[in-house]
């Protein structure tokens, strides 16, 4: 398939969900040359038809991306859990899988996705209105991830049920003299190995030959998940682990920690320290999230305080490029 043919199959799709040069459609809107065309391509790239629900269609070249969304029709803002990006041309397809992501992207004004004849389509419009009545629709930057969602439904006393916007029992908010920051909160529990682990093991790092240190490694998750493995690491927590030694590896993770430290020294130390354990590569990851986050929790210092008593600094890419 050629641009000029594309772009007519582009034209004749749905008016759709269109943002950043793309069209997103459920799978069931699709016209019959989109079905007929995603048929073949799936085969040829040995996706099943059903493993996903969202097609997102780039228009200024052949490219597509399909999205798996498992609570598509039950979840009012579900989760991505996995993605296909296909080159039309020769049917090659990249997967990525958001399924250990402990911040995945979520899906919203999902009508917009779906034909008239959807049966929920009435469900889906009625929850879109009601969170955009209560201003939670403004900053796409902040919404798009499950985190900073969830955050900004609690910050305004709300939470989503099903398809229903519903008053949450508020959390406590701390006092002033409990203002000390609980860091140890943002320590996730997990069952496989975190995005930057994911990202460091796709890149031949966690293939059995470099020493691996996770510093600022929360309950040991990611420690406990490469040992069932049968791979050694190392790792230190000042909340969970503050006894352990901090080691010299090959491979130095500091994943999630830079933006949970209220202590902008501390914060530099922290990552000073972890380049100085590294031999070879030191993985950094933090939250992404625009400005105006800041605009709707609490500021505290450099960053916000959340209704948990957690600090959470939000970078762009290029910040937290330009500060590492």
């Amino acid at each position: 398939m050629d641009l000029i043919e594309w772009r007519l199959l582009v034209s004749s799709l749905p008016e759709g969900k269109r943002v950043g040069g793309k069209v997103y459609l459920h799978r069931s809107a699709l016209p019959a040359n989109a079905t007929s065309l995603l048929e073949r391509l799936c085969e040829r790239a040995g996706i099943g038809v059903d493993a996903f629900h969202v097609v997102s269609f780039v228009v200024a070249k052949p490219r597509l991306t399909l999205l798996s969304y498992p609570g598509f029709e039950t979840e009012g803002f579900p989760a991505l859990t996995d993605a296909w990006t296909v080159e039309v041309a020769t049917a090659k397809a990249t997967r990525r899988s958001y399924r250990a992501d402990a911040n995945p992207p979520i899906l919203h004004r999902k009508e917009l996705m779906v034909g008239a004849e959807h049966p929920s389509r009435g469900r889906f419009e009625a929850l879109t209105s009601a969170v955009e009545k209560a201003g939670l629709l403004h900053d796409s930057e902040i919404i798009g991830h499950r985190v900073q969602w969830e955050e900004e439904l609690r910050s305004k006393g709300l939470a989503v049920e099903g398809h229903e916007l519903v008053t949450r029992v508020e959390d406590r908010v701390p006092t002033r003299a409990e203002t000390a920051v609980q860091r140890h909160k943002t320590a996730l529990s997990r069952r496989v190995l975190s995005t930057p682990m994911q990202a460091l093991w796709r890149h031949g790092f966690l293939n059995g030959r470099y020493s691996v240190f996770d510093y600022g490694c929360g309950r040991g998750d990611d420690l406990a998940a490469l040992a069932l493995a049968g791979l050694e690491g190392g790792g230190w927590d000042p909340h969970f682990r503050p006894d352990s030694p901090r080691l010299e590896a090959q491979v130095v993770n500091i994943g999630f920690v830079l933006n949970v430290i209220e202590d902008p020294r501390e914060r530099r130390d922290a990552l000073a320290g972890a380049w100085k354990l590294t031999r070879h590569v030191l993985a950094v990851s933090a939250l992404i999230g625009g400005r105006t986050a800041f605009e709707r929790h609490r500021l505290f210092r450099d960053g916000v305080l959340t209704t948990r008593g957690t600090f959470q600094k939000y970078y762009t890419h290029e910040e937290l490029r330009d500060y590492v």
